[in-house]
């Protein structure tokens, strides 16, 4: 447990505080801030995950003071928005003995919610997600460091499971074959957003990279989002990555590790309500080619995580944390067989190509 002496490094109103353990996230250590009359959020910031500790402070507080001075100006209620307390020398961030510690502000009456409830609340979710595009569509991404590089480089992705086949490290390349074959006979197609960044087709924007459903807080008694938060991984690339990542995490009718795979259905209502929903906020700001691929998007991220999943459990399970037997073989199966159903939709991932 931090000790609460950490929070005179802060610029923190008066208050007698008090830390507790906060939220349930799995790679920084979180503490809600408790006085009298105040509330903040602290974080130890693992700089195991995220060595470069200035790049990704640099990161998330540029992208925070933009997006506030947006919905400033758009007449928003700023309080909403997330936001960083700075350190008494003006700091974003501080290091002590015990590691990297950062506040952010506590946004009152909200909630997290780890799936959306109804195919209307998903939009909800896609117009909270647009709405933080949209108002990052005029900063300039290449500022932003790559604190995790590659992350969405699904060739790269693709090339280390192969890699993980030649070597067999945990021996189990033999009970998988027909999954790493599944990942082989769509390989020409994972290049297709990182080509189209690359000749132009595509612009290069502010990513949130993880657009999982409970990184939206949401209004305890409404229960629409009033805010994204967890910018750790903001970097730079395509409004693809987030769009298709959302729709991976959200459409999907089964857990991530379900191993009935006849449970495992693309709910396309959901994705029809958040497509909608995201369009009618950022539509008139996005590129005709990025709503061309807005399907494949979806089966493109869904395919690089299934294949990251796949990768894992043939290098021994080093990466992703494992809680039964096979799990990450389970998880991958499970992205793959949503990529089959999103095809049935979409059509074939390999059916893509640039626009000419």
């Amino acid at each position: 447990m931090t000790d609460k002496k950490i929070l005179n490094y802060f610029d923190l109103p008066g208050d007698d505080y008090e830390l507790s353990p906060y939220g349930s996230g799995h790679i920084n250590v979180t503490y809600l801030v408790m006085g009298k009359n105040n509330k903040f959020v602290l974080q130890k910031i693992n700089d195991r995950i995220f060595p470069d500790v200035d790049g990704l402070m640099r990161n998330v507080s540029s992208v925070c003071d933009f997006n506030t001075e947006q919905v400033k100006k758009q007449g928003g209620d700023v309080k909403r928005c997330l936001s960083l307390i700075r350190a008494k020398d003006g700091a974003s961030y501080v290091k002590t003995d015990e590691g990297y510690f950062r506040i952010y502000n506590f946004i009152e009456n909200t909630v997290a919610i780890n799936m959306p409830l109804s195919a209307e609340h998903f939009g909800e979710g896609g117009k909270c997600f647009a709405r933080f595009a949209k108002n990052l569509a005029s900063f300039d991404a290449s500022t932003l460091i790559d604190v995790i590089p590659h992350f969405h480089d699904t060739v790269r992705r693709v090339e280390n499971l192969e890699k993980s086949a030649a070597k067999n490290t945990a021996g189990r390349l033999s009970e998988v074959e027909e999954l790493y074959d599944f990942v082989l006979s769509r390989k020409q197609s994972a290049g297709l957003i990182l080509s189209g960044i690359e000749k132009g087709l595509i612009p290069l924007r502010v990513t949130h990279n993880d657009t999982k459903f409970n990184n939206l807080l949401f209004d305890v008694q409404t229960k629409k989002p009033v805010s994204v938060i967890d910018l750790d991984t903001v970097m730079k690339g395509s409004m693809l990555y987030d769009f298709g990542d959302a729709v991976r995490t959200g459409c999907n009718s089964a857990d991530e590790d379900e191993a009935d795979l006849t449970k495992v259905k693309f709910l396309g209502d959901y994705y029809d309500a958040f497509e909608n929903a995201y369009l009618g906020v950022f539509g008139d700001g996005i590129t005709a080619e990025e709503k061309r691929l807005l399907g494949f998007s979806s089966m493109l991220m869904t395919y690089e995580c299934g294949a990251r999943f796949l990768t894992d459990y043939l290098d021994g399970d080093v990466y992703f944390a494992v809680h039964k037997p096979k799990h990450n073989l389970l998880r991958a199966k499970t992205q793959f067989k949503l990529v089959e159903e999103m095809e049935k939709v979409f059509g074939a991932m390999n059916g893509y190509s640039e626009a000419n």
